[in-house]
């Protein structure tokens, strides 16, 4: 198998794109019954052109955008120089670093694998697998001299090289007792090796005529992560009369991550699962006419989880370089170490169904309670060890909540076939138990125990015992203590897929959602107080009074939105080309393919997108949009063609 890929887009910010190539190959070789091996290579590479995001000063096009009152004419320019006369706040001008800030990126990867699967007699199987990945990534910035902010210009290089290295090695024994109990017995390993290469250069005061890290000024770092995993395990499945399914299994892992004391860790798991369908009971009427397959499942699980990549040496504290009036030394950074640091340690209890009913209908309901304890989160340090920050087991948290997939086939018809997923999710997390005092992380984002993770915990409106915000001759009253007043988490999640296809065209659509949570919108408040947002303009109508501006200002509560929204994720129209015609070029198959991604957002959230999070993928800074990208709207057009 071999394929290979092209996409270039345009940014939604003008000065950005993405242009990306790639290539597969897929070999597959059987030397008689006993032994076959597959290998796979994939290469990716791509170039980007960047634009800072988020809440950043220095180039950031959104953030300075925000800063800046519609006062100001940012595209006003010099009539005799061209040069643009207006400076954005205290940053440069975004129209300044489109045009003269570089950023490219470079990230090239390559994933490779092999495996071998040798059936050494007819019921003992052996297989092996390797997989290797790497990950290159070289990203600059050029600022030239002038720039506001950086008047004798300023070049960064950064380089990130990572490594994965996995084997596994299993083997599998098919045995029975009697006819009517199947049993399969597995026994294996797992190693992993990851490395992670990072070189960083900076330059001020840049040498002319030159966009690489020249300058009078200079500084360097470099860093070099490496970790391994091991694990063994063994696992039992058994299998009654096609009717009654048992698997237990047990895991015995460890991680270079953690101390001596607490490197392995023992992980059971135990699943078994009854298909009512097949028993003599169930028969050909009755239940059977509404079920064709019946299934009940249950499970409990433990597993563990380690810190990211970031903090593999979190139980080491470590050093930086310091200037002290003239004089060069090290002093610790300021996380400080923690040589008792442990896994986090899950239990998992699942309980559920799946059913297939009038052979057109099939339903899937889990519902799952988690408890994570020793839950691995950075928090505050005491000040007066010297440090800021720890990374520590922080206590205990739950998740409980329920999964539903219904699948249908809505019209099933020779040249028309039409089916639909609606699945729906909702999960409550809790902090049940926290050591220690409640901490924030992000702006306003707690860890509270008793409370879900994460929660917006924020100046607040004084409200009457109705609920209603109390106010006086100025305006709403703020509140004398910081309120819980709102959840990153939603409710719940929901989502519908339908697909079409009549005679060789396909169409599928995606709706999907996320209810009952809040998003606090910073952008908006940072607008509203250096003039460029809507409560100034309310401010300049003479609606408000300065006091009644300055009153709501410092009531974060007032920027807390619902971030309920529900989108239309993707649409795709797919043609295939008959056979008749590919048949004359000797291909396979042909199909013309057109998709389209985020095409529209129904949302009561005044922000450009209820889905972003200045803080990415934190687990507990959630919900924040402040000079935020929202997710872009994206055309595609493909050409798929099997020889």
């Amino acid at each position: 198998y071999l394929a290979g890929g092209y996409t270039s887009e345009e940014g939604i910010m003008i000065g950005s794109d993405y242009e990306r190539y790639n290539a597969r190959l897929n070999l597959d070789q059987s030397f008689g019954d006993a032994l076959t091996v597959s290998a796979g290579l994939n290469y990716i590479n791509s170039q980007n052109n960047l634009l800072i995001n988020g809440e950043q000063g220095a180039g950031g096009i959104l953030t300075s955008i925000v800063f800046t009152p519609t006062t100001v004419d940012l595209a006003e320019r010099d009539p005799e120089t061209g040069e643009l006369v207006n400076d954005a706040f205290v940053f440069a001008n975004p129209l300044s670093v489109v045009e003269n800030w570089k950023a490219p990126q470079d990230i090239s990867r390559f994933v490779g694998s092999f495996t071998a699967r040798a059936a050494l007699t007819d019921f003992f199987t052996l297989r092996y697998g390797f997989g290797y990945d790497t990950y290159a990534m070289e990203t600059a910035q050029f600022v030239p001299r002038g720039a506001t902010g950086f008047p004798l210009g300023s070049a960064r290089s950064y380089r990130r090289d990572n490594m994965l290295l996995n084997n596994d090695l299993v083997g599998n024994i098919e045995w029975g007792l009697g006819s009517a109990m199947d049993m399969t017995t597995a026994i294996g390993m797992n190693h992993t090796y990851t490395r992670e290469e990072n070189l960083f250069a900076s330059a001020s005061d840049l040498s002319p005529l030159t966009e690489l890290v020249r300058g009078a000024t200079q500084s360097a770092s470099e860093s070099m992560v490496e970790t391994a995993t091991l694990g063994v395990f063994g696992q039992q499945q058994f299998g009654y009369d096609q009717r009654f399914f048992l698997t237990g299994a047990v895991r015995w892992d460890a991680s270079s991550t953690f101390g001596e004391d607490e490197r392995w860790q023992l992980y059971p798991k135990v699943s078994g699962s009854w298909l009512l369908s097949e028993e003599d009971w169930f028969g050909e009427d009755g239940i059977a006419g509404w079920f064709q397959e019946l299934r009940l499942r249950a499970a409990l699980g433990y597993a563990g989880n380690q810190p990211p990549r970031d903090y593999a040496y979190a139980r080491f504290s470590r050093y930086a370089n310091t200037i002290n009036v003239d004089r060069l030394g090290l002093t610790h950074v300021s996380t400080s170490g923690n040589p008792d640091l442990k896994p986090e340690r899950q239990r998992e209890f699942e309980l559920g169904f799946d059913a297939s009913l009038f052979d057109r209908v099939g339903v899937s309901f889990t519902y799952y309670d988690q408890r994570t304890e020793d839950l691995l989160l950075e928090r505050p340090f005491a000040p007066s060890t010297g440090y800021g920050i720890r990374l520590d087991n922080v206590g205990i948290l739950t998740n409980k909540g329920v999964e539903l997939e219904v699948n249908t086939t809505n019209i099933d018809r020779e040249n028309f076939r039409w089916n639909s997923t609606f699945i729906y999710s909702m999960n409550n997390n809790e902090m049940v138990e926290l050591a220690g005092d409640p901490f924030s992380e992000g702006y306003n984002n707690w860890v509270i125990e008793g409370q879900p993770l994460g929660v917006f915990k924020i100046s607040a409106f004084e409200r009457d015992a109705n609920g209603n915000i109390v106010e006086d001759d100025v305006g709403p009253v703020r509140a004398d203590t910081t309120m819980i007043v709102g959840n990153p988490w939603p409710d719940f999640q929901a989502s519908l897929r339908n697909e079409m296809r009549m005679g060789d065209f396909s169409l599928s659509f995606l709706l999907d959602g996320q209810f009952g949570h809040e998003i606090w919108n910073q952008t908006q408040r940072i607008m509203d107080i250096f003039g460029a947002g809507p409560l100034y303009d309310q401010l300049l109508r003479g609606e408000i009074t300065p006091a009644y501006r300055s009153r709501v200002q410092g009531i974060w509560e007032a920027y807390l939105e619902d971030a309920s929204f529900i989108k239309l994720r993707d649409v795709s129209l797919i043609y295939r080309v008959p056979s008749s015609i590919i048949d004359r070029v000797n291909l396979a198959s042909l199909q013309l393919e057109l998709k389209g991604r985020d095409l529209y957002t129904w949302t009561d959230y005044t922000g450009y997108d209820p889905e972003v999070n200045m803080f990415g993928l934190s687990t507990v800074a959630r919900g924040t949009d402040f000079a935020v990208y929202p997710h872009a709207r994206t055309f595609s057009f493909g050409i798929r063609a099997t020889y």
